[in-house]
């Protein structure tokens, strides 16, 4: 169910309906106009709840770590050691993603710590020793933490550290922070892919070169991690259309045979995929946010091709999720609220 949604000052417009925003008494003669009073209230509670999160952001930016803290990786422990009682392993990455030259530096350093985590994690457990490359946890990264100060890709810096993941069985997953950097990513992951194979390139629906992009690496035997998108930097508003283009796009990477990873929480989208592929879907991991495990689990629970699932994970976001204040302002928050809603209604 598509919801759009209108803010004023006075009032909430939904699908083209009015209701009072709370407080504000005269718009109350619109408040027959709607039927969605159970949803409003669901709303101020995310609308809260988002406020919360910015916050925090904010506040974390005031502290930097020098190294994955002792409480960092207490609390990850925890939840690895749930999850994977669950089946599940983890995709982990390392945040903020915008700093300084200097600050990116620390960044790289952390990603080495995120490596030996892992190694450490899987040392301690004997069904993580028998995985795969693609079956074991894995890392994500930014490109812009291998940038210099001009913003060149630091080639020999990415590579060093790749080999060093790969020696210890770990795949990699690098993605661009905005649109425009899309072209330098795709340049630098076929660059790296011919050296290396541990490695694999996010790339999002909400775009419109998405077919182009995925037909490329395809051809040339790449990785893809295949999301709708997350940041207001979409060349596509219309999110059916974002959909119809995930859909298509997830059919090629199963075709293809090769290592994959489809990262969604739309059991719909799923249901569609799995219904015609699911004989042909071995190599295919799927990929949720940590964060909405409950959704996850409650789906999975009547996901009627659950046991048809190969390989699944989460995400985990080492340090702030929603980057610094500059990532702030290209989060697409009315588009997670609206996916929020759509979850409660549907």
């Amino acid at each position: 169910m598509e919801i759009a949604l209108k803010l004023t000052k006075s009032c909430l417009i939904i699908n083209g309906a009015t209701a009072p925003r709370r407080g504000n008494p005269k718009c109350n003669k619109h408040l027959n106009k709607i039927n969605y009073i159970t949803m409003l209230e669901k709303m101020y509670i995310c609308r809260f709840k988002i406020k919360i999160i910015i916050l925090l952001s904010i506040l974390g930016l005031l502290s930097s770590f020098k190294h994955l803290s002792r409480q960092e990786m207490e609390k990850l422990d925890r939840k690895v050691f749930k999850a994977r009682k669950q089946g599940f392993s983890f995709i982990v990455g390392r945040l903020p993603i915008d700093f300084s030259e200097e600050k990116n530096k620390k960044q790289r350093a952390r990603s080495y710590e995120i490596v030996d985590y892992i190694m450490k994690n899987r040392d301690a457990s004997e069904d993580s020793k028998n995985k795969t490359i693609y079956e074991g946890d894995k890392i994500s990264l930014k490109l812009i933490f291998y940038t210099d100060k001009k913003g060149r890709i630091l080639m020999k810096e990415l590579m060093s550290f790749l080999k060093y993941a790969k020696a210890k069985n770990i795949f990699v997953y690098i993605d661009s922070k905005y649109r425009e950097d899309k072209n330098l990513e795709i340049k630098t992951y076929l660059e790296l892919f011919k050296k290396t194979d541990n490695i694999g390139i996010t790339l999002a629906t909400y775009h419109n070169t998405i077919d182009k992009s995925v037909d490329k690496i395809l051809a040339r035997g790449g990785h893809i991690r295949l999301v709708k998108g997350y940041y207001n930097d979409y060349s596509i508003k219309n999110w059916e259309v974002v959909g119809k283009n995930y859909i298509r796009n997830a059919i090629k990477l199963i075709k293809s045979g090769n290592f994959h990873t489809l990262a969604t929480h739309d059991f719909e989208i799923l249901d569609i995929i799995f219904k015609d592929y699911s004989e042909k879907i071995k190599n295919i991991e799927l990929m949720f946010f940590w964060f909405a495990r409950k959704h996850v689990h409650d789906n999975l629970e009547t996901f009627k091709y659950k046991d048809k699932i190969a390989m699944k994970c989460f995400y985990y976001p080492l340090g702030n999720p929603l980057g610094s204040t500059e990532v702030l302002k290209k989060i697409d928050f009315r588009r997670m609220l609206q996916r929020r809603l759509e979850r409660k209604v549907s």
